[in-house]
């Protein structure tokens, strides 16, 4: 087998508790059903979920944010001389 594979936990001999469960404990227990615990995704694309993903400035999701743009390509700055001494 693959050394980096997960190994199954199902398969491997379980210990018994060293002390026994008392009888109403083992009563739920032995009536408890099981859950599944994968992951499943709700969110219907994250289209309506306010918290999920940002969009563009045409609106399409998938925009990621880049602190650095600014400071790596800033836009001109233009100013008219006299306009700013009576500013």
């Amino acid at each position: 087998g693959n050394a980096d594979a997960i190994p199954d936990l199902a398969q491997h001999d379980k210990k018994k508790p060293s002390v026994p469960l008392r009888p109403e404990n083992l009563k739920i227990v032995e009536q408890a059903k099981p859950v599944l615990l994968a992951f499943e995704d709700i969110s219907g694309g994250h289209k309506e979920h306010p918290h999920m993903g940002a969009t563009d400035e045409n609106g399409v999701l998938g925009y990621i944010h880049d602190e650095t743009a600014l400071r790596r390509n800033p836009p001109a700055f233009e100013y008219e001389a006299e306009k700013m001494k009576n500013a």
